[in-house]
C-alpha cells in the first residue's frame, strides 16, 4: 500500500514501512501477547459453543446487576443502632 509517499508491507508477523524519496524505511516485528491474542481468536471465530457461552456470560452478568440493584434497595430499609442491634424499617 503506498499512502503519502510511503510504501507500506505486511506480513503476517512482520511489517515494512518505507519513504520513496529518502529511501529509508523500518521493519516492524509483531509478537502475540498471550491472553489478548486468545480473546481475538475467539472473537473472530463463529463456533458456536463459543456464542452461547458469550449469551449465557451475558445474561448472567445482566441479572448481577439487577440483583444488585434490589440488594441496595433493601440494605437502605435496615439501620444499625447505636447499641450495635439492627432496626427495620417499614
Amino acid at each position: 500500500m503506498v499512502k503519502k509517499g510511503e510504501l507500506k508491507v505486511s506480513y503476517e508477523k512482520n511489517g515494512v514501512e518505507i519513504n520513496i524519496k529518502s529511501g529509508k524505511g523500518e521493519i516492524v516485528t509483531y509478537r502475540n501477547t498471550p491472553l489478548i491474542s486468545q480473546m481475538h481468536l475467539l472473537h473472530k471465530s463463529t463456533s458456536n459453543w463459543w456464542i452461547y457461552y458469550s449469551d449465557i456470560f451475558g445474561i448472567s452478568l445482566l441479572e448481577i446487576a439487577v440483583t444488585g440493584i434490589f440488594m441496595i434497595k433493601k440494605a437502605n430499609l435496615v439501620l444499625r443502632r447505636e447499641d450495635g442491634s439492627w432496626q427495620l424499617l417499614e
